[in-house]
């Protein structure tokens, strides 16, 4: 009785690391879709904060808000640097956790780089919402109008 006890745990462990196994391709294009689907996030950080800090560079020094608009401006830069940072640092990370077949591994890369992308992302996203808004207020017409074309659909 003892013995098909512990053929069965046995079994069941034995499965187990199977079916992580092959989980392995599935989290490996998961991360790489992650990158796939932040970039044209960051694109677009980028096509907004530049004319708000073109726009900043032109106000007078004694413009209400100017200071805390360029630090909310610098918080977004921040983000957005960090994200690019996660997104080249991560794929070494993925590589090296697909190379040691350890699943748990590369889940942990996959949860930080999703925990920073997300993180750092809204982040940017209300620091720049809220410039643009002051900018709005403050100097009316000062910021060109930009039309952001909807990310591409991925192609299956």
């Amino acid at each position: 009785m003892k013995l098909a006890a512990a053929l069965l745990l046995l079994s069941s462990v034995a499965l187990t690391a199977c079916e992580k196994a092959a989980d392995m391709p599935t989290l490996e294009k998961e991360a790489n879709g992650l990158r796939d689907e932040e970039k044209p996030k960051l694109d677009d950080l980028d096509r907004r904060v530049t004319p708000l800090l073109e726009a900043g560079r032109k106000l007078p020094r004694q413009t209400p808000g100017l200071e805390a608009a360029g630090s909310l401006l610098g918080e977004a830069r921040g983000a957005i640097d960090q994200i690019r940072a996660t997104m080249a640092s991560e794929q070494t990370d993925v590589e090296r956790a697909v190379q040691s077949g350890t699943v748990e591994n590369l889940v942990g890369v996959v949860d930080r780089m999703r925990a920073t992308f997300d993180r750092d992302e809204v982040v940017a996203t209300a620091d720049i919402t809220s410039v643009e808004s002051w900018m709005g207020q403050v100097v009316p017409g000062a910021l060109p109008t930009v039309v952001t074309p909807p990310p591409a659909m991925p192609t299956p």
